[in-house]
């Protein structure tokens, strides 16, 4: 199954590192967006709770709310790969306590042969908040999570393979290994789709924010998703293939 890119407004920021400059791109999204899946047709809705300066966005509390962007968009239209990134970092405020569930990082990679995902996938890689490393994420305030190694350390499963949990480990472990029912490596595998998200299972009732997601690559750029009211840019009329694919990519549990 096969869709167009996400066309969203994008800018460009440059911030310093220990390593020197690098160069991030913005890019806005809103839930009108092409691209987003909303289960319960409740989408999430954009609120201003992000660092007093930035929007955040809320769940919907209602069903599932899944947004799909593209490898290529999110890293300035060439092909990503795992390998590709160096870091993700976002963060989220809920009610509940750091080990309950959370806004979670999707990422399907390109479909080959004789996957045990789907016709239109090959791998399906998740990482949930509450299955992280050292977490120390107190309710109702706002906490970061981050592939880096430290507090609050996202780990990394394969649910295409039914670990919908974190057997992999943690970002470095993941782009190391060996992939499940397939050749080479997961750092070597191209990224289809970026995704964030809620759960099936667990999303009614759950009206919890995430702020701006920051992936950070190894080539000294960067991109920065954040979320407005509307885009200036709509998506064009094929991405809304994308909700399909949510449909048959949406998770199984939880």
């Amino acid at each position: 199954m096969a869709c167009a890119c996400l066309a969203l407004a994008t800018t460009t920021i440059t911030l310093p590192s220990l390593a020197g400059d690098i160069v991030y791109s913005t890019i806005s999204v809103s839930p009108d967006d092409p691209g987003w899946y909303n289960e319960a047709g409740s989408t999430s809705t954009i609120v201003g709770g992000f660092d007093g300066t930035q929007n955040s966005l809320a769940a919907s509390g209602t069903g599932k709310n899944q947004f799909y962007i593209t490898g290529a968009t999110l890293f300035g239209g060439s092909a990503l790969t795992i390998g590709d990134i160096a870091s993700i970092d976002y963060s989220t405020k809920k009610s509940g306590a750091g080990g309950s569930p959370d806004w979670f990082i999707q990422i399907y990679t390109d479909p080959y042969v004789g996957s045990p995902g789907s016709e239109w996938y090959g791998n399906r890689i998740q990482a949930e908040p509450y299955l992280a490393s050292n977490i120390d994420a107190p309710a109702d305030e706002w906490n970061g999570w981050t592939t880096d190694s430290g507090v609050n350390s996202l780990n990394w499963g394969d649910s295409s393979e039914g670990d919908y949990g974190a057997n992999i480990g943690g970002w470095d472990t993941l782009t190391s290994s060996s992939v499940l029912g397939g050749s080479g490596t997961y750092g070597e595998a191209g990224v289809l789709f970026f995704s964030f998200g809620t759960g099936s299972l667990w999303a009614p009732g759950f009206d919890g924010e995430i702020g701006p997601i920051t992936v950070t690559f190894n080539n000294g750029t960067g991109t920065v998703i954040e979320f407005a009211a509307s885009t200036p840019v709509p998506g064009p009329a094929g991405l809304a293939g994308l909700v399909g694919l949510a449909v048959v990519g949406r998770r199984r549990r939880r």
